[in-house]
């Protein structure tokens, strides 16, 4: 899913915030309608006097939020991995397409060198002869 970032590398898009705590944009809205005084939901910025303008978060506010639940933010849900994470992770396996296509090309190299080896042989009188 694509979604747009913030513009503002310290804060978080309803999207982003979504991503990270594994609701719906909507049911943020909703949840921030709902309980006014929630601890995250409630840091809410509104870039705008519209029913519609975005909502943005302060990523301190979001790490508070998670510190106080006594878990640590994964970033990498929404940033991607660190470089020395994407560094450290081992080559993944190749595709089984891949391999199977591999599979099928040196399978055809042989089925073709055998029959040039009976042209060449047919071509040489080899064969029909006793």
């Amino acid at each position: 899913m694509t979604y747009r970032r913030a513009l503002n590398p310290n804060m978080l898009t309803i999207h982003e915030l979504g991503k990270l705590i594994g609701r719906a944009p909507a049911t943020i809205r909703k949840d921030r309608m709902a309980t006014p005084g929630h601890p995250l939901f409630g840091k809410a910025i509104k870039r705008g006097p519209g029913s519609n303008s975005p909502l943005l978060w302060w990523r301190s506010d979001v790490e508070e939020y998670f510190a106080a639940m006594g878990q640590r933010v994964d970033w990498s849900a929404i940033d991607g991995p660190s470089v020395e994470e994407a560094q450290s992770v081992p080559p993944s396996s190749p595709d089984a397409t891949a391999v199977l296509m591999t599979v099928v090309v040196d399978l055809a190299e042989g089925i073709a060198g055998v029959l040039l080896d009976v042209a060449a042989k047919a071509r040489a009188g080899e064969y029909g002869r006793s």
